[in-house]
């Protein structure tokens, strides 16, 4: 629904569809492969407090309430706009391409990023009721069969988030990944030494610097498009 630093965004046709009924993020961020499957039980989990508090700004929001919100003009305070705490984080999101920490002034990109944002949750807002979302680390996700897209902060890249890789046990965070019931897809770029990483596209991540997106899963490689990773990289 908003723009955020490490989104999938665009590579979402290229994991696997879920198929269980309840989708769980531990890592949500914008939780873009939940975002593409609206009808599904999601669970949201994630330890920055402004990425939960704009969750639960859309969450708790009416139609109405998404198509009152002011768009800023570029570099204008925007608090004013807000009327609680989870606004004010959904305002530092939905104001600029990918924050990862919060603001109180709209960019230069404004136009741009709000009018998308605001179509988005208009098109979802009252398809995602049923959602959930809570503050906490992955190891408070709870321990039931689903679909588990992990898209955590990546091992190299990843000290850019507020909550960054510098607090995460990569050897933990493997075991206890590979635990969960059901199905399991784990992002990362193939630079990663913790998961063993299927490349599927080429990416250009801050400042220009070149990466390999791919993923790890116990349930096949087919992409929800049908075509396998290696369709992909050979295209």
């Amino acid at each position: 629904m908003f723009s955020y630093y490490g989104s999938k965004g665009r590579f979402i046709d290229y994991y696997p569809k879920p198929i269980y009924d309840t989708i769980i993020e531990p890592f949500a961020g914008s939780a873009k492969y939940s975002c593409a499957y609206p009808e599904k039980k999601v669970i949201l989990i994630d330890k920055f407090q402004h990425v939960v508090n704009a969750w639960q700004a859309i969450l708790s929001a009416s139609k109405e309430d998404i198509e009152a919100l002011v768009q800023p003009a570029p570099y204008e305070n925007f608090l004013k706009y807000c009327k609680d705490e989870n606004q004010k984080s959904l305002y530092a999101f939905i104001t600029t391409f990918a924050a990862n920490s919060t603001r109180c002034s709209s960019s230069k990109y404004v136009e741009r990023v709000f009018r998308a944002c605001k179509a988005r949750m208009l098109a979802n807002v009252e398809l995602i009721k049923h959602w959930e979302c809570s503050k906490g680390n992955y190891t408070d996700a709870p321990d039931i069969e689903a679909t588990w897209f992990l898209d955590g902060p990546y091992q190299f890249g990843g000290e850019h988030y507020n909550c960054s890789n510098k607090k995460i046990n990569f050897n933990h965070l493997r075991e206890w990944a590979l635990s969960r019931k059901g199905q399991i897809i784990i992002c990362e770029n193939t630079r990663a030494q913790w998961i063993e990483i299927t490349p599927f596209a080429k990416n250009w991540g801050l400042a220009g610097k070149r990466s390999v997106e791919g993923y790890w899963t116990n349930m096949g490689y087919v992409t929800k498009n049908n075509q396998t990773v290696l369709d992909l990289m050979a295209a």
